[in-house]
């Protein structure tokens, strides 16, 4: 069982972004992995986030 911060450190991780502001949602958006989208939401992914484009 994980701690109250290890969800706060899977979130970070899951929205983390890279040098275009892209976090793992985002290229699995780009790529057409719904599958791998529903897991993301699931651990927590911002469906918010914006890139920097």
């Amino acid at each position: 069982k994980g701690t109250p911060n290890s969800a706060s450190k899977t979130k970070d991780k899951v929205n983390k972004r890279n040098e275009r502001g892209e976090t793992r949602l985002h290229r699995a958006a780009i790529r057409g992995e719904a599958r791998r989208i529903k897991e993301l939401i699931n651990e927590g992914a911002d469906v918010n986030v914006k890139d920097f484009a």
